[in-house]
């Protein structure tokens, strides 16, 4: 059995589709299966096929976006227009001809969705609530991709969740109380993005994964700096573009090290798909440096919303503020409480080891009822 992995990875070794595509990777060897990944080549995984995809250029003129629903989000990262879905869909066909994948699974790559219906592979699509808003975007940001499925003799679509039906599974993490869909949604729902781990003592340990900010890396590590310099526990930081080095009890770190969240006394991130499920299903106070992108936001509202975290705005990042925030997180019992029913209901769902369940009844399964 042959699977392959297409996640649109934005920033290297830091996305939640890099470490998802990963421990994905990591349950289809454990279950004796071959599996590869298209991606850009900065990204390593550990006894994996990499095949190469070109990120697209973000479109000009485009800087008044809020990208408060997923499709002006995906136009604002490039893969929406024309040249893109005819670029992106050849580098995934250039790897399907070489690797002949029996299932395709897409993570934010709505080429793959379409390389996988030209060549009749079946195809798994990881979505989020955010996709299913019914948020006004403008009409330019599908007209690329219908362009593009003209030229490839294919119909249009009317949004990406409608592209995404045609897929043979869709799957999506956390309990329902978080991550609502439709009921005509059909979703294949899963507690955590990992395989679940022996749950680690908590410690005064804090983690800080800030990958996806817009102000200036040295102007955010000098207001964490000032939170928390000096404090009687240690902080491990991880700001993109700011070198490992330890200042007092910070310990900047050269990549985001998912393994620290379990175990900590809270984490502190950006909205990061992953460290959001990782937190939820370790039961970790969590505080989202959020902005009003789609999924971000949501991730922020939900958490809030469960009381198992709260929520900054990146406009609103300061000293005062942050310190502030992080205070109500830490002593306001409720929040701890509240993460610890979400981690229950998240073990309820089960993790990634299903995945080879799946398999067996999407793929084995169909192929020995075929005459």
């Amino acid at each position: 059995m042959k699977i392959l992995i297409v996640p649109l990875i934005v920033h290297p070794k830091a996305d939640a589709p890099y470490f998802l595509a990963r421990s994905m990777a990591d349950v289809f060897l454990s279950a004796g299966m071959e599996c590869a990944i298209c991606t850009d080549p900065e990204n390593t995984f550990r006894q994996v096929r990499v095949y190469p995809a070109h990120l697209p250029r973000h479109p000009l003129f485009n800087w008044m976006a809020d990208n408060r629903s997923y499709e002006e989000w995906m136009y604002s990262q490039g893969l929406l227009s024309k040249n893109a879905v005819l670029s992106d869909t050849q580098d995934i066909q250039d790897a399907i001809s070489d690797f002949h994948p029996d299932l395709i699974i897409a993570i934010n790559r709505p080429a793959a969705n379409i390389a996988a219906k030209l060549n009749g592979i079946p195809c798994w699509t990881i979505v989020h609530p955010s996709m299913y808003r019914n948020a006004w975007f403008p009409s330019r940001c599908m007209h690329g991709i219908n362009q593009a499925l003209t030229e490839l003799q294919t119909e249009q679509e009317l949004d990406l969740k409608t592209l995404y039906a045609h897929s043979v599974r869709r799957i999506a993490f956390g309990p329902l109380q978080s991550s609502p869909f439709p009921n005509d949604a059909s979703i294949t729902r899963l507690g955590s993005m990992n395989i679940e781990e022996h749950r680690r003592t908590r410690t005064n340990r804090v983690c800080i994964y800030l990958g996806d900010l817009h102000s200036r890396p040295k102007a955010i590590a000098k207001v964490i700096e000032e939170a928390f310099a000096g404090a009687p526990y240690y902080v491990y930081i991880w700001i993109k573009d700011v070198p490992a080095h330890t200042y007092k009890n910070l310990h900047y770190i050269k990549e985001p090290d998912s393994t620290l969240i379990n175990g900590c006394s809270a984490i502190i991130h950006d909205g990061n798909n992953y460290f959001y499920n990782q937190a939820m299903v370790n039961g970790i106070p969590q505080m989202l440096i959020a902005d009003h992108t789609c999924m971000r936001n949501y991730n922020a509202m939900a958490a809030a919303r469960g009381h198992f975290g709260v929520y900054l705005y990146e406009e609103d990042l300061e000293m005062a503020a942050l310190y502030e925030t992080y205070r109500k997180l830490m002593s306001d019992d409720l929040y701890y409480e509240c993460a610890q029913r979400y981690r229950e209901m998240c073990q309820h769902h089960g993790d990634l080891s299903q995945l080879s369940d799946f398999t067996y009844i999407d793929l084995i399964n169909k192929d020995a009822k075929q005459p």
